[in-house]
């Protein structure tokens, strides 16, 4: 069997000898030299005059034009050398090479991988009880995610596919409301079993971009004679981040959108829910307030619209913000925090996305955060009783009231088991509200 080796192209004549040979006489006959070892080992040099590249270096006078051509013909030769094609035999070679190149594509063509992977799990000829499962399976796939790759220029090679592609597309669906919890939790799982099959048995990808696509959580409700009497979050709750843990999220995405949407939620105790369909006219930034009617709100089932308070160092960082990215076009009904236009809310899937990339590269750091993005409210808020007890800026008193406000909770017991169950603090001199 043949081995090209690129490195062994050179242009001769070379420049250091002024293209002359030993006895000072200037050579014409140019050429490019290169090495192939043949089966028995042995080494055979051969020239190349450009002939097989439309490149005729002998017909050329002007020396500088020559040298710009050999350089030329130099990275033809090794181009073809690394991809095992032989100069001399170049458009034979050529041929065979660019028809194996094909066949590889093809391998790595996302809908031929998922036509694979749908005839390993048996789904071409399925048992009664998958009949549905895979109809809808090669429905959802064919009509929805392989126009969504085809969109992307991505469809003809699986290894160009990212977590984010991914995570943008089921962004996009679940956010818009196309799909409910359940039926994007599903779609992942389709998604999920090709990558898999790819990444696993096929051995296509090196890495599989779904580790960083998660199932969609939601607020579970529960209704109990006709009412919404109780609602239970399904992610872990009620963790603070340490001072290094904080200093190093910020510092990663200082400057970014994510720092803000990061400190709005810590210094202004809202709810991703609340904060991801944020528009500009829910920020009034001269009076300092965020205006957060009923119909965008967690548990303000008065239909009153409520008033929270923006501190001043978020404030600030709201203002640089609006100019670098919004600039004078500040349109009422553009989302505050936008996916790929304004007019569509980022919203927290493809928020969760960043996150946890970003929480995968803090690993690698050696910072192990193992608390969900929703701990920034609770952090936000321990730090603000420890700050104002601490400082005895506030009473005990005052402090209960203020978070009551921020939070928009219905009365002070509900504020009083916040901060004592849920946050661990214990303000002993609280006047008791249980019964008020």
């Amino acid at each position: 069997m043949k081995e090209y080796d690129s490195t062994s192209a050179v242009i001769y004549p070379d420049k250091q000898s002024g293209y002359k040979d030993n006895k000072g006489n200037p050579i014409n006959k140019w050429f490019i030299r290169y090495k192939i070892q043949l089966g028995d080992g042995t080494n055979d040099y051969r020239k190349e005059y450009g002939g097989s590249y439309n490149i005729n270096l002998n017909r050329i006078k002007d020396i500088k034009v020559k040298r710009e051509k050999a350089e030329l013909l130099l990275k033809l030769v090794q181009h073809d050398l690394k991809r095992g094609i032989d100069p001399e035999n170049r458009e034979l070679e050529l041929e065979k090479v660019l028809m194996r190149e094909m066949a590889e594509s093809e391998q790595y063509n996302f809908e031929n991988v998922f036509s694979r992977w749908f005839a390993q799990k048996n789904y071409v000829n399925p048992i009664p009880s998958k009949v549905n499962s895979a109809r809808n399976i090669n429905m959802f796939h064919r009509n929805q995610f392989i126009p969504y790759l085809k969109e992307l220029k991505k469809l003809d090679d699986i290894r160009k596919i990212t977590d984010e592609d991914i995570n943008q597309f089921i962004s996009e669906n679940y956010e818009k409301g196309n799909w409910s919890m359940n039926t994007a939790n599903v779609r992942i799982a389709w998604i999920s079993g090709v990558f898999v099959y790819a990444f696993k048995k096929a051995k296509l990808i090196k890495e599989n971009p779904m580790v960083l696509v998660s199932k969609i959580k939601e607020d579970k409700v529960i209704v109990r004679e006709g009412k919404q009497v109780v609602k239970i979050k399904t992610d872990v709750r009620f963790q603070a981040f340490t001072d290094n843990e904080l200093e190093a999220i910020y510092r990663n995405w200082k400057g970014s959108p994510y720092e803000v949407i990061c400190k709005t939620i810590y210094f202004s105790f809202v709810r991703f829910s609340e904060m991801f369909r944020f528009k500009l006219r829910n920020l009034d930034l001269e009076g300092g307030k965020w205006i957060i009617p009923s119909n965008i709100a967690k548990g303000q089932r008065d239909g009153a619209t409520k008033y929270v308070t923006i501190y001043t160092e978020l404030k600030q960082l709201l203002t640089e913000y609006l100019d670098n990215y919004f600039g004078d076009d500040r349109n009422p009904d553009y989302y505050l925090f936008y996916g790929k236009t304004k007019s569509v809310s980022m919203g927290y899937t493809l928020f969760n996305y960043h996150w946890l990339k970003l929480m995968k590269k803090l690993k690698k750091e050696g910072i192990n955060i193992t608390k969900k993005s929703y701990a920034l409210k609770h952090t936000g808020a321990k730090r603000f009783i420890n700050h104002h007890r601490n400082n005895n800026q506030m009473s005990s008193m005052q402090i209960i009231t203020e978070l009551k406000n921020q939070m928009r909770h219905a009365d002070f017991a509900t504020t009083q088991l916040y901060i004592f169950n849920e946050l661990g603090i214990n303000l002993e001199d609280t006047t008791d509200y249980s019964f008020t």
